[in-house]
């Protein structure tokens, strides 16, 4: 929760993409260990969310549930923190007291900031030859800017 509250407590976020990158950027900062264990954390709380009664909520208060909408639902409830998370686990009825529109309820990029944190801590941390082949390989490209403006 730690990462994702440092990365809250910067702001509200105009898209779910801006704050999938300060995730990856946050991310970043902690050992190939520590984000493989955080992206294990990170499921252990999608599965914690997905019952009935959450799916029946969302439902009713016009979130996209169909196909990967519930999972990208789970994932707005998670990147919006421990409070929020925690309560609707508790009381999944008082999604009707959020502000927001069905679509703002979606977060598609979540569990994407693990893999492109890990993803980045390879490339720094691997022997010279294999950083070399990773440079002339075809790499997924994080979408992510660093301040330097390379790709993360």
């Amino acid at each position: 929760w730690n990462v994702i509250d440092s990365v809250n407590a910067e702001g509200p976020y105009s898209d779910p993409e801006t704050q999938r990158c300060r995730l990856t950027a946050a991310l970043e900062k902690h050992t190939m260990e520590e984000i493989l264990d955080w992206q294990l954390i990170l499921e252990e709380y999608m599965q914690s969310a997905c019952r009935q009664d959450i799916l029946a909520a969302a439902t009713a208060r016009g979130i996209p549930c169909l196909g990967d909408g519930f999972s990208q639902f789970r994932a707005w409830l998670i990147a919006g923190g421990e409070e929020v998370y925690r309560n609707v686990l508790r009381e999944p009825d008082c999604l009707a007291g959020i502000p927001g529109d069905g679509e703002g309820f979606q977060f598609k990029g979540l569990a994407l900031a693990a893999y492109h944190a890990y993803e980045v801590q390879l490339f720094r941390n691997c022997p010279e030859e294999l950083r070399d082949f990773m440079q002339r390989s075809a790499r997924p490209d994080s979408g992510c800017r660093n301040p330097g403006g390379h790709p993360l």
